[in-house]
């Protein structure tokens, strides 16, 4: 999907909160520093000449609301796995996903929704840190809220 979301290089998750029937996801955009850091590996080991990539005073801020999402699942990105047999229908921060593992799980354990609300996608919010998965029957309203 292309959002305004597509207009920064990257995001940090700063919030995810469900409340009356509304998943709110906040971001906060991400800058590369200015300055090279050494980046501690093991105790007398550490890399160095890297950039810190971190929100700053100049930082966006943005929700992602979904009204009545079905399901949705926060893992650290550094243990997802790629599946070749997903496809992906965009690019961008915002993705619809299709032919997922969980969009057929959510179906066969809470398939109900088809026939209350309706059908659903499967939208994928990409962060540093996290894959942010979402089934929900309603395409998702983005909001600047600060920047």
């Amino acid at each position: 999907m292309d959002t305004i979301l597509d207009s920064a290089n990257t995001y940090f998750l700063e919030d995810i909160k469900y409340q009356s029937f509304k998943l709110r996801i906040d971001l906060v955009e991400g800058f590369v520093g200015s300055e090279p850091v050494a980046i501690q590996l093991t105790k007398g080991f550490s890399l160095g000449g890297n950039y810190e990539i971190k929100p700053t005073d100049k930082s966006r801020h943005f929700s992602v609301l979904f009204e009545h999402p079905v399901a949705w699942q926060v893992v650290d990105e550094s243990f997802c796995c790629y599946d070749e047999s997903e496809k992906i229908d965009t690019t961008g921060f915002l993705r619809v996903m299709q032919n997922t593992e969980y969009y057929r799980y959510v179906k066969k354990k809470h398939g109900w929704f088809e026939d209350v609300i309706g059908p659903a996608k499967h939208y994928r919010l990409h962060s540093e840190n996290e894959t942010i998965d979402v089934i929900s029957c309603y395409e998702p309203e983005i909001i600047k809220i600060k920047g």
